[in-house]
């Protein structure tokens, strides 16, 4: 069985942060499911009791895996300059593709909308899916999670082309209205990115969603063998 991140033996600091995190999850999730209800022609079923149950199922394993969501956009996504990353490291670094120069208040308000993609994404396979084995969770190891995560993390939309077509598109669909109405206007006004650099920073942006979907994959698969290896 895993550790909690709560009573792991973590610095103070860490898990305040892990906290804050697990608590603006909760509304991402919420603004989430408002919207995709709306998508699908009926805003009435974010209230039934099946979508909340599984906004419920999503929030517990998005409260499980919080190291991995803070690590990879603290971390990752918009770490400190470091000239010592490899081509790998290169390519996941938004901040020093796209946002070198970025001051304090726009590096938070990408921290804001990156944490929705990856949370949404999350949400979106939950949505779609019920897995049985799901409430197991908790026995999934965050560093097992994050080792396979980051090896398939820099490409998840090729590695879910299957995934995607499996569902006519939908996913799709949602990471482009996503990356449209939330960030479209801050990558053009606020990071001042030429035509090129926005369409390679929409492509990141895009990713960022089907990463938090592949996330939500693998915590599923992971939960599965553990209840496989149990039994």
């Amino acid at each position: 069985m895993a550790t909690s991140w709560r009573s792991s033996g973590l610095d103070s600091d860490d898990v305040a942060l892990y906290e804050a995190f697990a608590k603006r999850a909760e509304s991402h999730l919420k603004d989430f499911h408002r919207l995709f209800a709306s998508l699908s022609g009926d805003p009435v079923k974010a209230d039934l009791e099946e979508w909340r149950q599984r906004r419920s199922s999503a929030l517990t394993a998005i409260d499980h895996l919080a190291p991995v969501f803070v690590e990879f956009i603290q971390q990752v996504a918009l770490r400190p300059p470091d000239p010592a990353l490899n081509n790998f490291g290169r390519t996941l670094d938004f901040r020093a593709r796209f946002a070198p120069r970025a001051d304090a208040h726009l590096l938070a308000q990408l921290e804001a909308e990156f944490e929705y993609l990856l949370v949404a994404g999350f949400a979106l396979h939950h949505l779609l899916f019920d897995i049985p084995t799901r409430d197991q969770v908790s026995a999934v190891g965050q560093t097992d999670v994050l080792r396979e995560w980051m090896t398939k993390v820099v490409a998840a939309d090729y590695s879910l082309r299957a995934y995607n077509k499996e569902q006519d598109g939908l996913p799709a669909g949602v990471a482009k209205l996503l990356c449209k109405t939330r960030l479209a206007e801050l990558l053009r006004k606020r990071l001042g990115l030429g035509f090129w650099k926005r369409g390679q920073a929409e492509s990141y942006v895009k990713n960022l969603f089907w990463a938090g979907v592949l996330l939500a994959v693998i915590a599923d698969m992971q939960s599965k063998n553990f209840v496989s290896v149990a039994r």
